[in-house]
């Protein structure tokens, strides 16, 4: 257990490291590919909006404009 903790705080040391992916207690490996939508979207510098009838847990894709082929999941 303090393995995992100390591994934990050298990752949460990292330049540009905010969080860790979990769920509860439990780190989610997070895929190259999500990382470069996060990173595409975040570039676009476009901001968001609410769109009503989408439910939480549900995957969404950009079908035009900068982030055309980006795949997420609806979060909140």
């Amino acid at each position: 257990m303090q393995d995992e903790a100390l591994v934990i705080q050298a990752v949460l040391s990292t330049p540009g490291v905010q969080k860790i992916v979990s769920f509860g207690e439990c780190a989610c490996p997070t895929s190259d590919e999500d990382i470069a939508a996060i990173q595409q979207a975040l570039l676009s510098g476009r901001s968001t909006i609410s769109v009503p009838h989408l439910a939480i847990s549900e995957k969404v894709i950009g079908i035009s404009g900068s982030l055309k082929g980006i795949v997420g999941i609806v979060s909140r």
